[in-house]
């Protein structure tokens, strides 16, 4: 009987370097664990969604590790994580 990665507990093709779409696997889990430590420094998901202006099925999807991170957002929940964040003012 061959036993295979399947039967071990493992996922073939989930090396650290091995790239999955733009970035490698280890990338994506740092961006998943930096919007976790954001949405826990915030308190909750929905005041992450307010202070950065998008969706709130994104931050669900960043979390959940169903999609990673932009590059764009990375900075800005550094921020969030570090607590140099400021109320985000539409139009005052």
């Amino acid at each position: 009987m061959r036993i295979t990665a399947y039967d071990l507990g493992k996922r073939p093709g989930q090396n650290i370097d091995q790239k999955k779409g733009r970035y490698t696997v280890a990338d994506r889990q740092w961006r998943q664990d930096i919007a976790k430590q954001a949405v826990k420094a915030m308190g909750a998901q929905y005041k992450l969604v307010e202070l950065l202006g998008v969706y709130p099925a994104y931050v669900s999807r960043w979390v959940h590790g169903t999609r990673p991170v932009p590059d764009a957002y990375v900075p800005r929940l550094s921020d969030v994580m570090e607590g140099v964040v400021e109320e985000r003012r539409d139009g005052i």
